[in-house]
């Protein structure tokens, strides 16, 4: 555990105050490195024998194989998997008291914290923090909990001294004829087959696969292969149209074709969740092993490209897109650099698994259209090597100052300056659709720096923006008093950073007045705003802002969401509603600067006390932050 060992540079320099011997010294720090060591690989064990419990709880699966050594056994699975079980030895932890009961829960010190068994069933994962306490975790690790006692103290993981106890999590591991039979402390007995040549194994597919789901286009038929040994095997499919078949095995593999509904399915919400997965079964005598995927059907577009060739119009952010209206679009199927402004002025699809590279110095594009081909993963880039200076000109067609990104990784992690830049007055629109956003370190994403320069409409939605250092989306500079920005529109969006970070707004125009603001069903994590807001300027005519989650750990100074200069007490149309905030420390955090409500029938946002991702999911290495049943309908929802 990185926490335990970022303690030794501290306690080195200690010692080296003390003026200790050097070998006393070098005795020292391998006794506590050693110490260290040894804790980490017990809480490793433990978490380790979570897990196979879980696995023999389950029973869909079977061993293979296995084999033991210093009384840890690993098993081979039949779906390919392995797990490690040990039963323990002296140690210096001191183990929680983790049992099962009748009803299939886990009971950690006397108190039920999940489900153990079933579909619902969860593994619990543990850890030891800084002041050697015991912590649970219910999302996989991402956000722990301290152990607490019956009286509410937190359990403490370790022993004084040199005491040592055990740290077994079963009472007995052994086989028995065919059968790994394991018995924990309060002597229940679990068992697990084992059975050579049972396996069930469905390959993760190459396409349409992200985060567990097997996404399939509405009447699309698609294949990925199974790893197959037993005397019988057959798939099962849920219900609403969905089907399934298998080809021949050969040489262990076969082929599962699956095709997808034709239509959305009728069934109720509550019937559809739970019969999502499609089910592969493989048996040897009267043995099972079952692996499973969870599916889902939804409308799948494998060509943008041949939509817009076919005459339809595509609209992305408020702005249509036609071939009637722009003309021949380019297909980038290969990875292209465009050099030259010439090359820029167009409309482009770029395939999944290509990049297409902006690196046009010091000119500027009249508009820049680029769209991801393929719903089928969203892996199509488009790398600024320069910054994008917009440029609509004095002249302008209908088709300019359209500067659009849908479905792609938009990569501008290499810049030393700002994304974006607008080199004259109007720019009409800039949007952000289903993107994944990679600013320049404390760099803007769109600046508006001289005065008199505006984009009429900026939208972004159903994006995930990574935010290395405090930075703006859109900023204006202090000399912007333009009064022609029309919209702003930021939805459904996530807005992170890995650590909390002091100063982040969406839109920092503080001499400027724009006309309307809509900001709904964002999630923002560790985004510290301060007192000049998430957005700082004037309002003129509507706010909506609504079914927002704020998460900010850290907060160093009192924060809002809403500075509105000019105009703090105008009444404004629109709503605020349901927006809900959960912080550490007693520093405040309004919607609105000073506590005003300049929407007619807005309210405050809720403070909350208990962390809305607690069995959610809660991920700063992926950004997915998937609030609790009770916060569900809060923050972004990507489907």
């Amino acid at each position: 555990m990185k926490n335990f060992k970022s303690l030794l540079p501290f306690l080195l320099m200690l010692f080296v105050w003390a003026g200790c011997d050097t070998d006393d010294l070098r005795n020292d720090v391998d006794e506590l490195k050693n110490r260290v060591e040894s804790l980490e690989a017990q809480v490793s064990a433990i978490n380790d024998n979570m897990n196979a419990i879980r696995v023999i709880l389950d029973g869909s699966k079977t061993i293979s194989s296995y084999t033991s050594e210093n009384g840890t056994y690993t098993l081979t699975l039949s779906d390919g998997s392995t797990i490690a079980l040990t039963q323990g030895s002296e140690g210096q932890i001191v183990m929680p008291d983790i049992t099962i009961n009748e009803n299939g829960q886990w009971v950690l010190n006397g108190e039920v914290i999940g489900q153990a068994t079933g579909n619902s069933g969860i593994t619990p994962k543990f850890n030891i923090s800084t002041d050697k306490y015991w912590q649970v975790s219910f999302d996989g690790g991402k956000t722990y909990e301290d152990v607490l006692d019956e009286n509410d103290n937190k359990v403490a993981a370790t022993t004084e001294g040199n005491v040592s106890v055990s740290d077994a999590f079963f009472k007995d591991v052994k086989v028995e004829g065919d059968m790994l039979k394991v018995t924990l402390k309060d002597d229940q007995s679990y068992s697990l087959p084992i059975v050579a040549d049972l396996k069930a194994n469905i390959v993760d597919p190459t396409t349409g696969f992200k985060d567990g789901v097997w996404t399939i286009g509405y009447g699309e038929t698609v294949t990925t292969e199974v790893e197959i040994s037993g005397d019988n095997y057959f798939v099962t499919v849920p219900a609403g149209g969905w089907t399934a078949t298998l080809s021949e095995v050969k040489e262990g593999k076969a082929t599962l074709t699956v095709t997808a509904p034709a239509q959305a399915s009728t069934l109720s919400r509550a019937t559809a969740d739970n019969s999502t997965e499609l089910v592969l079964q493989v048996n040897k005598g009267i043995n099972w092993a079952i692996d499973k995927i969870k599916v889902e059907a939804k409308t799948v577009i494998a060509s943008y490209k041949a939509l817009y060739d076919a005459g339809q119009t595509l609209n992305i952010g408020g702005v249509e897109i036609s071939k009637e209206k722009y003309g021949e679009a380019t297909l980038v199927d290969a990875d292209k650099t465009l050099t030259d402004k010439s090359e820029a002025y167009g409309v482009f699809f770029v395939n999944p698994g290509v990049t297409l590279t902006y690196n046009i110095t010091g000119e500027s594009s009249r508009r820049m259209i680029v769209i991801g081909n393929s719903d089928l993963g969203n892996t199509a880039c488009f790398k600024l090597a320069q910054r994008l200076q917009t440029n609509q000109t004095s002249n302008p067609e209908d088709i300019d100052g359209h500067f659009v990104w849908q479905n792609v990784v938009f990569d501008a992690s290499s810049l030393t300056q700002g994304c974006m830049v607008a080199y004259t007055a109007e720019q009409r629109s800039v949007v952000f659709d289903k993107c994944e956003i990679k600013l320049p370190k404390g760099k803007n994403l769109f600046e508006v720096t001289n005065n008199g320069r505006y984009v009429k409409n900026f939208v972004m939605q159903n994006c995930k923006v990574k935010v290395e250092a405090n930075s703006n989306m859109l900023q204006l500079g202090d000399n912007n008093t333009s009064d022609k920005f029309e919209m702003l529109k930021v939805v459904n969006n996530v807005f992170y950073a890995e650590t909390p970070l002091t100063n982040v707004k969406l839109y920092n125009g503080q001499n400027s007045k724009i006309a309307s603001i809509e900001l709904s069903n964002n999630t923002f994590v560790n985004l510290q705003s301060t007192t000049s807001g998430y957005f700082y300027g004037t309002v003129t005519s509507s706010i909506i802002c609504q079914n927002n989650l704020i998460y900010c750990t850290n907060v160093s100074a009192n924060q809002v969401i809403f500075r509105l200069k000019d105009n703090d007490t105008a009444k404004l149309s629109g709503s605020c509603l349901k927006n809900i905030i959960y912080k550490d420390g007693t520093l405040n955090w309004q919607l609105f600067y000073g506590g005003k409500m300049p929407v007619t029938g807005g309210e405050s946002a809720e403070i909350l006390t208990e962390n809305p991702f607690t069995g959610g999911t809660f991920d700063l290495s992926t950004g997915t932050f998937v609030p609790n049943a009770t916060y569900a309908e809060y923050g972004a929802k990507f489907e």
